[in-house]
């Protein structure tokens, strides 16, 4: 930068020419000025000089216009190639280094920025996260006393069938005179052994006419167990537990009575069985009316499926959630003494393990009664959503308890239909045969 006035004056050429076009120019200006203001001598010397100015005149203008254009273009080409590559283009440059080097320091700074504000959005992230995870799997009671209630509920329900089951081959067995049951012996048998069970177990003295069953009743019949044979509201449908288990191979009082309104409720008689020689006498037609023994069997043991299937929910289950169904009535205020009555008792006052059906009850009714329930749903939402989650569970079980009962109810409807067709068709045959005079069937 400090050579830049030397090289400015060395490569200056356009001021010196300006400066020797100049004094020619004033050169001839003086000349022709001379001529005007001498005297004429001659008029020969004046044509001369007149032609002399004439001449020089022209000259002069075309040497001006070619100097400056020479000029012009010596300006431009020191103007673009000496002094800007040598000052403004190097100073460009420069500047733009400048700018540069302080660019990319502020980019530097902008993103340390940025970097901490991901790193920060990051860091928050991960704590909404954690916080949301920490929320989202905090212990609810409310669903914890979903799970307890319905803990062994698979057990208590796979005993309900095999109860159903149990009573039903048990009657079965009666009527068709099979095993070793009351019914193997025949009708009389049959009717001698209900009779001794009702006057030890059953029978109430102030019964018949108030009194008039004192001579007949043994005396030993207990509060719980007077009338428990024909009292289906007593023995089934009060107690939501009943204190029976046909896996114990002893029978208990309770199960007693529970077989005694079954044989009460269907089949009340029953026919004695066929001997051996009515099958081999060919016209003893006894495979016909065996058949039809049979044929009613099926029919009774169709009816009494839903009896049946009532006192399967309703037999004791396995046990496992036992403190947990008594924990949520007395969660309601329920007395113990009741708890014992609504659960079900065995005859020594014992509290038993709760049914499916009085699961059931708990899981679709009784807990939807306790304040709490209400007062749990201001939880986290994935709580709420697991309680919905569970009570959708129940209620696809309850449904499907629902729909077994429906397909009873088919079953039965379409009995009762079949043995009104069967009326009906007895009818027109038998008067067929009576106008064909072959006798009418019963």
């Amino acid at each position: 930068m400090t050579n830049a006035p030397t090289t400015l004056r060395k490569t200056a050429p356009p001021q010196s020419v300006w400066r020797r076009a100049t004094r020619i120019i004033v050169t001839f200006a003086f000349i022709c000025g001379l001529a005007f203001s001498m005297p004429p001598t001659k008029p020969a010397q004046a044509a001369c000089i007149i032609c002399c100015c004439i001449i020089c005149t022209p000259i002069a203008e075309t040497l001006l216009h070619t100097q400056i254009s020479i000029d012009g273009a010596l300006q431009k080409l020191w103007m673009t190639q000496i002094f800007f590559n040598n000052y403004i283009l190097k100073a460009m440059q420069m500047m733009t280094d400048q700018l540069t080097a302080n660019a990319f320091t502020q980019l530097q700074i902008v993103g340390s920025f940025m970097d901490a504000s991901h790193q920060m959005q990051t860091q928050r992230l991960f704590q909404q996260l954690a916080a949301q995870a920490h929320k989202d799997y905090h212990p609810s009671e409310g669903l914890c006393t979903f799970v307890t209630v319905s803990r062994a509920l698979g057990a208590s329900s796979s005993r309900a069938d095999f109860t159903a089951r149990a009573l039903s081959a048990h009657s079965l067995g009666r009527r068709l005179s099979t095993g070793k049951g009351s019914g193997a012996g025949g009708a009389g048998m049959d009717l001698v052994d209900r009779a001794q069970s009702f006057r030890d177990t059953f029978c109430d003295s102030s019964g018949n006419n108030n009194g008039g069953l004192s001579g007949a009743c043994s005396g030993g019949a207990s509060a719980d167990l007077k009338d428990a044979d024909a009292n289906f509201g007593k023995t089934i449908e009060a107690p939501l537990t009943l204190p029976i288990d046909f896996l114990n191979g002893s029978a208990t009082p309770q199960e007693r009575a529970i077989l005694a309104l079954q044989k009460n409720l269907y089949s009340s008689q029953t026919q004695s069985p066929m001997g051996a020689a009515m099958f081999n006498n060919a016209n003893s037609d006894a495979e016909g009316r065996y058949f039809d023994t049979r044929a009613l069997a099926a029919k009774y043991s169709l009816a009494e499926s839903s009896f049946n299937a009532i006192v399967g929910m309703k037999a004791q289950g396995s046990g496992g959630s036992s403190a947990f169904v008594r924990g949520v009535l007395k969660e309601l205020q329920v007395p113990d003494q009741d708890i014992l009555e609504i659960l079900g008792r065995d005859e020594n006052g014992n509290p038993v393990a709760p049914s499916y059906f009085a699961q059931m009850e708990v899981l679709t009714k009784k807990i939807y009664q306790h304040p709490d329930f209400y007062i749990n749903l201001y939880d986290t939402p994935a709580n709420v959503a697991r309680k919905g989650v569970a009570m959708e569970a129940i209620k696809v079980m309850q449904d499907r308890d629902s729909y077994r009962s429906h397909l009873r109810m088919e079953s039965m409807l379409a009995l009762l239909l079949e043995v009104e067709i069967e009326k009906i068709g007895n009818t027109v045959q038998n008067r067929g045969r009576t106008l064909t005079g072959e006798g009418t069937d019963n």
